[in-house]
């Protein structure tokens, strides 16, 4: 079982020991080969009613398209913390993803990526020009618990709206509760679920309905 799914045991027992019991049954339907993912949608487009997240003081959002316009510092910071922070940066970036990194007084807090929906050959819902998808978003431990994360996802999807993004997607796997929540919060609704059976896709619901 992977750190993250450990840390994910650890909050849920912090919730109760209900939420433990669920997550633990979504961790082991998951390691079984029954798989889910939770796939969500944004209209830019649309008036919302999504309440914009407390400020949290230092953080300091910037994005980069090259990997060598990231500071030193940061790509050191990003290094030293490989287990939460797993990908090989360099490559996804020569591949056309988009970094966004938080920092709070200097250091490296929380990381965000996002990919243009013209070069997302391998998402599995419909997208296009105008599209972005959200992809992975990690708030490194020290820095949990401060709104960070949510902060990040409005400023994030601000900044997208401005370049004139038509519609952000988003998506976790199902026994990420915690993602979840952080993803309905920041104004994305719930459009589909791709359901996997050891390995193979059975279906991909509302993938039609999106637009």
């Amino acid at each position: 079982m992977g750190y993250y799914r450990v840390d994910l045991l650890r909050y849920a027992w912090q919730r109760g020991f209900a939420a433990f019991l669920r997550q633990g049954a979504l961790l082991v339907r998951n390691a079984l080969g029954y798989k889910r993912t939770l796939v969500f949608m944004r209209d830019l487009r649309k008036q919302d009613n999504v309440i914009v997240p407390s400020s949290v003081p230092d953080l300091v959002l910037t994005s980069y398209r090259e990997f060598l316009e990231i500071p030193e510092a940061v790509r050191e910071a990003m290094k030293r913390s490989r287990r939460w922070l797993w990908w090989d940066t360099e490559q996804l970036m020569k591949q056309g993803w988009r970094l966004w990194i938080g920092t709070v007084s200097g250091d490296l807090a929380s990381v965000l990526w996002t990919w243009e929906g013209v070069r997302a050959t391998t998402w599995v819902w419909p997208v296009g020009p105008g599209d972005v998808v959200l992809w992975y978003t990690v708030t490194l431990p020290a820095f949990r618990g401060r709104g960070i994360q949510k902060a990040m996802h409005y400023q994030v999807i601000e900044t997208l709206r401005s370049e004139g993004c038509n519609r952000v997607f988003g998506w976790c796997d199902d026994y990420n509760v915690i993602s979840r929540r952080n993803i309905e919060h920041a104004g994305f609704r719930l459009v589909g679920v791709v359901r996997q059976k050891r390995g193979s896709v059975v279906d991909v619901p509302g993938a039609g309905s999106a637009r």
